[in-house]
């Protein structure tokens, strides 16, 4: 077997017992890491050392993360890294406005280290984790994920169109949720409780929409975001009712 993937990572955080926390945290895996103090340093390092993974904050003095984000959007390098946040700000509209400037995923300090290597692990399931990701599955789960206010590079949306199928696809149209989860777990590499989180968001997210389909799907509107084995029923019904699978 050849060497493990060596995962370049540029971390950019001000506070240095932050710093050390994940860098730190990360040390279990075959890891190189840069680290920045401000989003300037950052941008610099960026560009330097091509990495396949950005560790982010936001309130950073100079440059903030937002201003990162808005760079890379504006002049994206020939390899885009995947990108992390971490902030101790949680307000949705702020999640909202980050997931649209291309993070991946959105960390709440203080930072459980086994979900954010769960994550890594699940962005980067390869040994080679700058060879080209595969495109999205085009399916129907997807198409009406989309139209519901879930934009494709959200993880989650990928993983919630699998269970959704799954569901629809079973003959008494009812699974344990472990079951569902279980296209997504294999396909991302990852864990029961990652799968489950990341999906959670995609639904609050699609919730916050309030799409004209979404309160079709759902039978109304929902006076409360939907727990996940709820939404996925319904999805899972609509696609049932769409192929012509309806009971």
């Amino acid at each position: 077997m050849g060497e493990a993937h060596v995962l370049r990572v540029v971390l950019i955080e001000d506070d240095p017992t932050a710093r050390k926390l994940l860098r730190d945290g990360l040390s279990v895996v075959p890891v190189e890491i840069d680290e920045a103090e401000d989003g300037q340093e950052g941008l610099a390092l960026i560009e330097e050392r091509s990495p396949d993974l950005v560790i982010l904050d936001l309130v950073m003095p100079r440059v903030s993360g937002l201003g990162v984000l808005l760079a890379l959007k504006k002049n994206p390098p020939k390899l885009r890294p995947r990108i992390l946040v971490v902030s101790r700000v949680s307000s949705l509209p702020l999640v909202d406005r980050v997931l649209d400037l291309g993070a991946d995923f959105y960390f709440q300090k203080p930072v459980c280290l086994d979900e954010l290597l769960e994550t890594i692990q699940a962005l980067f399931p390869n040994p080679s984790p700058t060879s080209p990701v595969p495109p999205l599955r085009r399916s129907l789960a997807d198409r009406l994920l989309e139209e519901m206010g879930a934009p494709e590079h959200l993880q989650g949306r990928r993983w919630l169109a699998l269970a959704a199928e799954a569901l629809a696809a079973s003959e008494s149209g009812h699974m344990l949720l472990k079951e569902a989860y279980y296209s997504a777990m294999c396909q991302g590499g990852t864990s029961y409780a990652a799968v489950d989180k990341n999906i959670r968001d995609v639904i609050r997210r699609i919730h916050t929409v309030h799409s004209h389909l979404y309160q079709a799907i759902m039978g109304g509107t929902p006076a409360r975001c939907p727990s996940n084995g709820d939404f996925l029923r319904h999805l899972a019904r609509e696609l049932r009712r769409r192929t012509g699978r309806e009971n």
